[in-house]
């Protein structure tokens, strides 16, 4: 688990919500105060859809982001927010892959992200889930690894 705090939160939400940087992510849980709480499950409920083929139990960020940017736009800046992502599970396994660790994928439940904006900062919190009890932490260190290099690699984030 490692912290990090956003230098521009103009360029973060820029990129978190119009940008496709974060389009890897799947969104587990979002909660937005502005006039009202607005807290939205991720979960994709397959007896909407006629054909459910999506693969995975969170709707992707990319098809999420509009909508929480409908609700957070506007004059005043928002009183908060807090979004759980996780990370597309292809991509957990090519992240143990490369980093060589011998957990295996099916024990990692999930690689989160948690963002928070709270008092005109944003937050943003590693975390690992895991199917079962493990005592190998690489898979700890890898994610936040690869989201420190993550963060870097856009400019102002």
């Amino acid at each position: 688990m490692k912290a990090f705090s956003v230098e521009s939160t103009k360029n973060f939400m820029k990129e978190l919500l119009v940008g496709e940087k974060f389009d890897d992510f799947l969104l587990e849980e979002a909660t937005i105060k502005t006039y009202n709480t607005f807290k939205i499950d991720g979960r994709i409920l397959p007896e909407f859809y006629e054909d459910y083929e999506f693969g995975y139990e969170f709707s992707l960020w990319k098809n999420m982001k509009g909508i929480c940017f409908d609700l957070i736009k506007g004059k005043q800046v928002p009183v908060g927010f807090h979004f759980v992502l996780q990370l597309a599970p292809e991509k957990v396994q090519q992240i143990l892959r490369l980093g060589g660790s011998t957990t295996p994928a099916d024990m990692v439940k999930s690689f989160t992200l948690n963002i928070k904006y709270q008092n005109n900062e944003i937050t943003l919190v590693t975390a690992t889930a895991f199917n079962t009890f493990i005592m190998d932490k690489t898979p700890d260190a890898l994610w936040d690894n690869y989201i420190e290099q993550f963060l870097q690699s856009t400019a102002n984030l």
